[in-house]
């Protein structure tokens, strides 16, 4: 698995030991998950280039839980990915 992330200090965050996480229940949590039986490399992303995700992201606050199949990007992300064009 590959976690993207466009914050360099979650990034260090995450790289840190637990014990120095010991006020961010957030951190130790992710840092638990990532300590489990799978391969995960933490990368860095400009902004920029997470536009997309950014905005499927902030469209899922507005919307009911449970899985989504889109046939077509959602209104939301359209016109991200239509910038990029």
């Amino acid at each position: 698995m590959v976690l993207k992330l466009d914050s360099i200090e979650a990034i260090q965050l995450l790289k840190c030991s637990p014990s120095d996480n010991y006020s961010n229940a957030v951190a130790r949590d992710i840092q638990n998950m990532l300590k489990r039986n799978w391969v995960v490399n933490v990368k860095h992303v400009y902004r920029e280039g997470n536009r997309i995700t950014d905005a499927l992201a902030s469209s899922a606050f507005n919307r009911s839980l449970g899985l989504r199949i889109c046939t077509q990007p959602p209104e939301e992300a359209f016109w991200v990915l239509h910038d990029d064009m």
